[in-house]
């Protein structure tokens, strides 16, 4: 599998800044060119002040050594001195049907549960991002707190990438500079996109009419600014599942 890493930096809310890591994975269905255009990310990643974080610090330098080799040998990471197992939220895997998403004026996306004390460690899609050679799509993923069934507050966004190749589906994920602890309850991943085209690759969805049949929330993009801090006149419909994904780390 051919990967880019290439560096994002972000800045938090509660501690000093910090660098984290964007992964590109170039070998998901590859279009006729095959081609991979140029990623530039742009945009820090923000956390909100509000959501507790963990201080590593505290624990001490031989914390890791509780978890032992035995915990990597089973595919497990070692965080707090416990032996904790990668997981995802959402989509993670290419649609076989990728058809693309909602216009890209919106900020849309779907509801996920947390069911245990847990982990955030990254945001990723899958883009696909033009229906004909040469054009480029920019686009991006955030994760709000659920407040009365609605998506409301901004917890984290994404760094936005950037010029996403045409004709290629690709994975795109950001890893955290620190795991990012998450409560049980519900929260949402919401995209939101700058471009002409819809550049998330979705799944359709549908039900026994032939409509798609996935629910979702729906609120204005406004344009090409941030994730705003607090979503408000947010509109549910069904549509299509897109390929947004959170990455965990589960006790």
């Amino acid at each position: 599998m051919n990967s880019t890493f290439f560096a994002v930096c972000c800045a938090t809310l509660l501690s000093a800044a910090a660098c984290g890591s964007v992964i590109v994975d170039d070998e998901e269905l590859a279009g006729a060119d095959g081609g991979v255009a140029p990623i530039d990310a742009a945009d820090d990643l923000t956390l909100d002040a509000a959501v507790p974080q963990a201080d590593a610090a505290d624990l001490g330098p031989d914390a890791a050594l509780v978890c032992g080799t035995e915990c990597t040998d089973l595919g497990g990471v070692c965080h707090l001195g416990e032996c904790m197992q990668p997981s995802s939220l959402g989509f993670a895997d290419a649609f076989d049907d990728n058809i693309g998403g909602p216009l890209p004026t919106f900020i849309w996306g779907f509801s996920i549960e947390v069911e245990t004390t847990s982990y955030a460690t990254g945001l990723g899609f899958i883009g696909l991002p033009a229906a004909s050679a040469g054009n480029t799509a920019d686009g991006h993923i955030a994760l709000y707190s659920d407040v009365g069934g609605a998506p409301t507050q901004l917890i984290v966004a994404m760094a936005e990438v950037q010029n996403m190749p045409g004709l290629v589906s690709t994975r795109f994920e950001e890893n955290f500079s620190e795991p990012l602890l998450l409560e049980p309850g519900t929260y949402w991943l919401m995209g939101k996109a700058t471009s002409p085209t819809s550049p998330f690759a979705s799944n359709l969805v549908v039900n026994n009419s032939g409509f798609p049949a996935f629910p979702m929330a729906f609120a204005d993009g406004g344009g090409a600014a941030p994730f705003p801090q607090t979503l408000s006149n947010v509109n549910f419909s069904n549509n299509h599942a897109p390929n947004f994904f959170m990455n965990t780390l589960l006790p």
